[in-house]
């Protein structure tokens, strides 16, 4: 691209414009985004490697893999924790033929009734993280689509699974959770404290999607537990968490094509 060209189209694009595409093009790479489909999984926390391996007919579409699951097109993908990660995602798959999009991630429980394995499908997402509030005005609440949402909790039933149906709280912070703040959130009755499922939820209304999330326990701050300190609490979550990809999977077949 010619510096005359360049600083002409500088001219006509706003910087947010601008920025878009440099995200396009590294989420997308050169792919073309008709090859992403209209339901999309996203991992967040939790690996991939699962849903990829359920899909048939794979091809890879910058840093998405589509493919087929019982003649249903979907697309799967990946992102590290944290909200500007899926603030990205979500305003790259605007440009894109998605309609739905569906989060697999790991929170850390907030009540003694809960353990480590368990599912938790959020009801709502607090916005503990700073992301959102450029968006949407602090008074704005956090909410998945009302049909994923009953998707993913009529797919868990499926499973044999009862869910844990609630508020969570989406942080801004990984490793500063102190005692005050996980004794207020169990106080408010707060599922879970998670990373991403706010940001989901809003970035999606903001683009049009319809958004839900399912999360499996990995951890438990108010009881002090991990699965990364106790092998059979590891091996719960290895399975645990194969089994929220499988309900994810399974509720996109109550949505509507």
């Amino acid at each position: 691209m010619s510096q005359k060209f360049s600083q002409k189209k500088m001219g006509l694009q706003t910087w947010e414009e601008l920025f878009l595409e440099e995200e396009k093009r590294f989420v997308l790479k050169e792919a073309s985004p008709d090859k992403v489909s209209k339901y999309v999984l996203v991992a967040t926390g939790v690996s991939s490697q699962f849903l990829v391996d359920q899909l048939r007919h794979k091809c890879q579409v910058g840093t998405i893999t589509t493919g087929s699951i019982e003649n249903v097109q979907l697309s799967v993908t990946h992102r590290y924790g944290g909200a500007i990660q899926m603030e990205i995602l979500i305003r790259v798959l605007s440009f894109t033929k998605a309609k739905y999009l569906i989060g697999i991630g790991c929170c850390g429980a907030l009540q003694d009734t809960i353990k480590i394995g368990d599912i938790i499908i959020p009801t709502e997402a607090v916005r503990g993280e700073s992301t959102t509030r450029y968006y949407y005005s602090e008074e704005i609440l956090a909410l998945p689509d009302r049909d994923v949402l009953n998707a993913l909790v009529q797919s868990t039933k499926e499973f044999g699974i009862e869910p844990n149906v609630g508020k969570v709280y989406t942080t801004g912070s990984l490793l500063h959770e102190t005692e005050e703040m996980i004794k207020k959130w169990n106080k408010e009755r707060l599922l879970a404290v998670e990373c991403e499922s706010s940001v989901l939820f809003l970035l999606s209304k903001y683009c049009n999607l319809k958004s839900g999330m399912i999360l499996c326990v990995s951890d438990h701050p108010f009881l002090k537990q991990s699965h990364a300190f106790d092998k059979t609490l590891n091996r719960t979550w290895e399975t645990e968490q194969n089994n929220a990809a499988r309900i994810a999977l399974q509720s996109i077949k109550y949505l509507k094509p």
